[in-house]
């Protein structure tokens, strides 16, 4: 019944938007932006079930990536980072306890979404969360310039980075509340690339929460710095959390995680209803297939999902649109 429930929203959701089936629905929803998205992902998209877990949080696996894309619909993942003693830049979950991995290296990740990337040239964008996670195994990360290279050298010519979507605006935020993000169209075959760490590895990045000029990946952007000019897309534990709305008003993009191991199913449906309903852009979720002994997985192809503004329709601040090079808040 709720998967039935679940189903039927999103189709009277589609036909609100005029993306029902039809001849103008897919011409329509190519120039929906991302903010107005909705897709499906992974959370800790690379995670193997360890040997023996020691926590019940750790009791779950994901397909290999090209399977999460090519028959699951997944167009979202998370990838945890972790540098290695020789400098090489490893993904896995937690050290010992919790580190198998579908690609232990962070390129053999990127060189698997290429591989996919390569074959489906006009594919949905891929979103791609990429955690700082150096307090679970491996040398402190002071910098993240060496993975900027890194995606920068395997999927150059793929991204949609901080500077092309500012474009000749003074700040990121100008560009959103004036331009708004990228279509549908102008992303396809595209991936984005968002950083969420220590607020200082933030601090580092954002050359002291200035901007991200000539930086690939976007930022987690907390709650008090919403109307920072580099501000773009925020990752949040809880689709119940209250800066969800306000995120989603500001016209970021909103990445929830929606069911984890050890949730009973009646809980992931719970979650999953009030992430829709929030208007969450990217549901992650240990769960993107059929699971046994389990009814709840994310079932539902959310790449084909659309959403106009959020639900409360009042304008963003507009300070962020009005802020220059060199305020605080600039890019």
């Amino acid at each position: 019944m709720q998967k039935r429930t679940a189903v039927f929203a999103c189709l009277a959701l589609l036909v609100g938007l005029g993306l029902a089936p039809g001849s103008d629905a897919e011409e329509q929803q190519e120039h929906h932006r991302l903010n107005e998205l909705m897709l499906k992902g992974s959370h800790n998209s690379y995670h193997k079930w360890p040997p023996i877990p020691v926590h019940p949080r750790h009791r779950y696996q994901h397909d290999s990536l090209h399977a999460q894309l090519e028959h699951h619909g997944v167009r979202a993942m998370e990838f945890d980072l972790h540098l290695s003693g020789s400098g090489e830049y490893q993904v896995y979950h937690i050290a010992i306890v919790d580190e198998r991995s579908h690609c232990r290296s962070f390129e053999q990740c990127l060189q698997q979404i290429r591989a996919w990337s390569d074959t489906h040239r006009d594919h949905e964008p891929l979103l791609v969360w990429i955690e700082a996670k150096d307090f679970a195994g491996g040398r402190k990360i002071h910098s993240l310039r060496p993975v900027d290279r890194t995606i920068r050298r395997i999927l150059g010519d793929r991204l949609i980075t901080p500077d092309g979507v500012r474009g000749g605006h003074d700040s990121l935020r100008s560009a959103l509340l004036t331009e708004g993000w990228p279509t549908l169209a102008e992303s396809r075959g595209k991936i984005l690339f968002m950083l969420t760490g220590s607020r200082e590895q933030h601090a580092d990045y954002t050359s002291g929460f200035q901007h991200l000029r000539d930086r690939i990946m976007f930022v987690d952007t907390a709650a008090d710095q919403l109307e920072m000019g580099w501000a773009g897309v925020v990752k949040l534990n809880d689709p119940d959390d209250p800066l969800l709305p306000r995120a989603r008003r500001a016209r970021l993009l909103v990445s929830t995680t929606v069911c984890v191991a050890p949730m009973r199913d009646a809980e992931c449906f719970r979650d999953r209803d009030r992430a829709v309903a929030a208007g969450a852009n990217v549901l992650l979720d240990d769960y993107v297939r059929p699971t046994p002994r389990r009814d709840y997985f994310l079932d539902i192809d959310y790449r084909h999902i659309a959403r106009a503004e959020p639900h409360d329709r009042s304008e963003p601040s507009q300070n962020a649109a009005q802020q220059t090079t060199g305020s605080p808040a600039a890019h």
